[in-house]
């Protein structure tokens, strides 16, 4: 199981097929994850909203917009209550934003 967060790339095709629809890409196609996909096939497992240019996460091996992946998967750091990305601190169970993780003695 892993998630990551992805940044899709437009460009031109050639001979190669849609992983959702397997139909053969024509013109523009994106490439994610070092697969290529229709700009309409590619989109958010949950919302279905297009994913081209907005960014995306990961999640066994299903793409999600942002805010879905946050309100399904996402951790919320439990000192400002804000959704956990990036570089963390975890302890005790609990993910933190760096910033946010302090000694409670000093």
């Amino acid at each position: 199981m892993s998630d990551s967060e992805g940044e899709s790339s437009v460009g031109h095709s050639r001979k190669i097929k849609c992983d959702i629809c397997h139909k053969k890409c024509s013109g523009d196609a994106l490439r994610a994850n070092n697969k290529f996909y229709h700009i309409q096939c590619f989109t958010c497992k949950a919302c279905q909203k297009q994913l081209n240019g907005i960014g995306f996460f990961i999640y066994e091996n299903n793409y999600y917009c942002p805010e879905d992946y946050h309100s399904k998967f996402g951790n919320r750091c439990p000192v400002c209550n804000e959704f956990v990305e990036g570089e963390v601190v975890d302890c005790l169970g609990k993910t933190f934003h760096q910033q946010c993780f302090k000694c409670s003695r000093c």
